[in-house]
């Protein structure tokens, strides 16, 4: 049976204990999380798991925000290209079937439009890409 988990984290280094602790008891097929508050090339790696990241915005050295989808290795999936400026990440997987999972942070200090989410709709999930 798929699982599908959601954790608006407020940080991942902050959390890695209890995501490392999550990921090995509970096994999930595919975790995504919001506000992981970690740059564009910092590595997220857990066991058997592949890791996909999607920065926020950086202030001062300090990163805010940003998105990440932990996927389990045994899960077929692909990450899908997105075109948006929204911190989004999204992969193609098939567990029970092939869906479409995306991993949104709207940050609360950021405009954004339901333009960009109805885009961001339409690129994947309408297109069966």
């Amino acid at each position: 049976m798929a699982k599908f988990l959601q954790w608006n984290m407020r940080g991942l280094q902050a959390n890695r204990e209890d995501l490392t602790l999550l990921l090995s008891s509970v096994k999930p097929t595919i975790v995504a999380l919001q506000e992981t508050n970690i740059g564009k090339n910092y590595n997220i790696n857990f066991r058997n798991y592949s890791s996909y990241n999607c920065p926020g915005t950086e202030n001062n050295g300090i990163h805010h925000g940003g998105s990440a989808l932990i996927v389990d290795k045994t899960t077929p999936h692909n990450l899908i290209a997105l075109r948006t400026n929204l911190q989004a990440i999204a992969v193609r997987v098939t567990a029970f079937k092939t869906i479409t999972v995306c991993s949104v942070y709207l940050s609360p200090s950021q405009k954004w439009d339901i333009r960009d989410m109805e885009d961001l709709y339409r690129q994947h999930f309408c297109l069966g890409i």
